[in-house]
């Protein structure tokens, strides 16, 4: 959007006491609103943290992000076709993590498998190594929310952002939370967020929002070619309904996700390196059921 567009409407507004002149300022806004989700990050106590090892926080954030974004981008071209490997540039930074939007919810949720392995990676000493040893494991909650924004001088406003911050603002148990939005997505689309390890490119093929993604050569490794002539990477799924919680007066429908899947680990975390590990088998998110 626009300032000099905006604030056109905003003063034949103040001008007259024309209801049309308010009519067209809500129909501007509502013409470039978009329903998208957003996948949020919290570094977990970040403030707690010692001045020195705040200072280098940011940057290891950063650095997984990059990291996920090459690995997502390769390994899973079908998905990220769009996004490819610059999903990274698009963080709305909050100082103690951040922001993404994506296309819709499984976009998101396939990404925050690959930030997940990054994050293990780091923890379990597989990746600056000193660096870890200084700072001690790092802890990320997360929240996937599914509504509307609109863009206004380089930043992103609206209910998808606000509910994914307000959900992880009241999370002290560093899950996956999603909205009932994006619980409601899943249901629609895919018969829920546990028949995930059950569905492959063909049957998005079949969906609206996967239409126009034509290039069936491109790599799947959480979303293969064809269900039935594949080694399964997402083992199982697990929702768990927190219920209704009222967070900031905002009343929130929200549930607990885990996932437990499998991992293309190598021996080293750079992806030029083309000698593996087995698969790994890792967990995003907890069963910590409590409220938020």
């Amino acid at each position: 959007m626009k300032y000099k567009a905006i604030n056109k409407l905003i003063n034949k507004i103040e001008e007259s006491s024309d209801l049309k002149s308010e009519e067209s300022l809500k129909k501007y806004f509502d013409t470039r609103k978009k329903n998208i989700s957003v996948l949020g990050f919290d570094i977990y106590h970040y403030s707690q943290y010692k001045n020195q090892d705040q200072d280098i926080i940011p940057f290891l954030f950063d650095d997984l992000l990059r990291e996920s974004s090459i690995f997502a981008a390769t390994f899973d071209s079908f998905i990220f076709q769009k996004e490819k490997k610059e999903i990274y540039t698009k963080l709305i930074s909050t100082g103690d993590g951040g922001f993404l939007t994506f296309e819709n919810p499984l976009n998101a949720l396939i990404f925050l498998l690959y930030f997940n392995i990054q994050l293990k990676y780091f923890n379990s000493f597989h990746r600056m190594e000193k660096i870890r040893k200084m700072l001690g494991p790092i802890s990320i909650r997360y929240a996937i929310t599914t509504d509307s924004i609109f863009g206004y001088d380089h930043n992103i406003f609206g209910p998808a952002i606000i509910n994914n911050a307000r959900i992880m603002s009241g999370d002290k148990l560093n899950r996956l939370i999603i909205d009932k939005k994006t619980h409601e997505w899943f249901e629609k689309n895919l018969f829920g967020l546990e028949n995930l390890p059950n569905i492959d490119i063909p049957y998005l093929k079949n969906k609206n929002l996967y239409k126009k993604y034509n290039d069936l050569t491109k790599n799947c490794w959480y979303i293969t070619h064809n269900i039935n002539e594949r080694n399964p990477k997402i083992i199982n799924v697990d929702v768990l309904k927190i219920g209704e919680s009222e967070i900031k007066k905002t009343k929130l429908d929200t549930y607990n996700v885990i996932v437990t899947y499998k991992a293309k680990a190598f021996k080293k975390y750079d992806i030029q390196d083309t000698e593996e590990f087995n698969n790994i088998t890792l967990n995003l998110g907890n069963y910590n059921t409590t409220g938020l």
